[in-house]
């Protein structure tokens, strides 16, 4: 099938604003587990997983060790919100040229600039009663195109649960819509290993978990179903995660095993094991974050089976309070005996906590696809972050 020049722009166009709608409340910044000498995501978070609502100490954090000064308060304690509440909210804006190299020889690269607001989140965490808590985030959807009901077409909320805890033990339980806990978590939804395995932009399932994050080590599991309305129109799936996660005394390296398995609308079945690995190195002030998962996707129509591998590595140079800087490697092969299905990439990111709120971030990316090594897509993203 061929597609005309103004197509081939519509997809682009598409598959850019998809990448720029960075879906950052629903996971966090892996890189700060350790660096910032918290052990665990749940230190700062709200959520078991991480990302979202950051709570008191989180705002501490932001104020003395991520950035060099400001007040981390919400609203930067203009009010505080009674102790049963905490409100936040998040709003990113970005600018981002990227550009196509065409697949065959004889065209002209396809050059795109784009200059939008990405996000705009409110986040709601209420204390109802011993031990339980409702969760709330609820914002502006990224739409690729314009929706039918006009700016209510545009709101929504990917996140939302009842989460039960025992304070003591470190157990949780909680019901509702929400990523499961598995991999490294990074904010970026275009990370292959994200994209690829099903937590992708405004993809969160409902699910009923349960887990606990207690001493040196963390385990949850959960069962999920898909969301009633699909994102970008991604199949949706019924299954079951599990994480386990052992970190040693010092705080400076954890590894990880993970399992999921999953039943698709569109007739396809696929299993997963995973490792995840964090190494901190205090004296040079830099974190390795690694994942690596091995899969088996099933057609069930087509009595086909294929092998899948899928990767993400990652160096990051923390020059904390202020900058952080990191190198990226990240692939997927949805059928390992298949070269020309693979896709890869290689990336780089700066980022500046300036100020307690405030964040810059850039991203620049080259990612190839099968045997088009030297046709590499190419792109450069810049975010301003604000949240109070």
């Amino acid at each position: 099938m061929q597609l005309t020049a103004r197509g081939c722009k519509a997809l682009g166009v598409l598959a850019t604003t998809a990448y720029l709608a960075l879906a950052s409340p629903a996971l966090a910044y892996p890189q700060f587990q350790f660096s910032t000498g918290a052990d665990t995501c749940v230190q700062c978070h709200f959520s078991p997983g991480g990302g979202g609502l950051i709570n008191m100490y989180g705002r501490d954090e932001s104020g003395s060790t991520i950035s060099p000064g400001g007040n981390g308060a919400f609203l930067l304690g203009a009010w505080t919100p009674p102790a049963a509440l905490s409100l936040g909210f998040d709003a990113r804006f970005a600018t981002a040229v990227r550009q196509q190299t065409p697949s065959t020889s004889g065209g002209d690269a396809d050059t795109e600039l784009l200059i939008f607001p990405m996000q705009g989140d409110l986040y709601v965490h209420a204390a109802i009663g011993r031990g339980f808590a409702l969760y709330a985030a609820a914002g502006l959807r990224a739409n690729a195109r314009e929706p039918d009901d006009g700016v209510l077409g545009r709101l929504g909320s990917r996140e939302h649960y009842l989460q039960y805890s025992w304070d003591e033990s470190g157990h949780y339980a909680r019901a509702g819509r929400f990523f499961p806990v598995f991999g490294v978590r990074t904010q970026d939804h275009t990370a292959m290993v994200r994209r690829y395995l099903d937590m992708s932009l405004a993809q969160e399932p409902y699910a009923i978990a349960v887990g606990r994050i207690a001493g040196q080590r963390e385990w949850h599991a959960q069962l999920f179903a898909p969301s009633p309305t699909k994102s970008l129109g991604l199949a949706s799936a019924y299954g079951a995660t599990g994480y386990y996660e052992r970190r040693n005394a010092a705080s400076t390296y954890a590894w990880a095993a993970q399992a999921s398995a999953s039943v698709y609308d569109d007739d396809r079945r696929r299993a997963t094991l995973g490792t995840v690995q964090k190494w901190w190195l205090p004296e040079s002030r830099v974190l390795f974050l690694h994942e690596l998962n091995v899969g088996v996707e099933q057609f069930v129509a087509d009595e086909q089976t294929n092998a899948q591998l899928s990767m993400y590595l990652s160096a990051t140079k923390l020059l904390l309070p202020g900058w952080m800087l990191s190198a990226v490697l990240h692939g997927w092969d949805p059928d390992v005996m298949l070269r020309a299905n693979s896709r890869g990439a290689a990336e780089f990111n700066i980022q500046w906590f300036f100020k307690a709120h405030y964040e810059l971030h850039f991203t620049g990316r080259a990612q190839v696809e099968g045997l088009g090594v030297d046709n590499p897509d190419y792109l450069a993203l810049l975010q301003f972050h604000y949240y109070l």
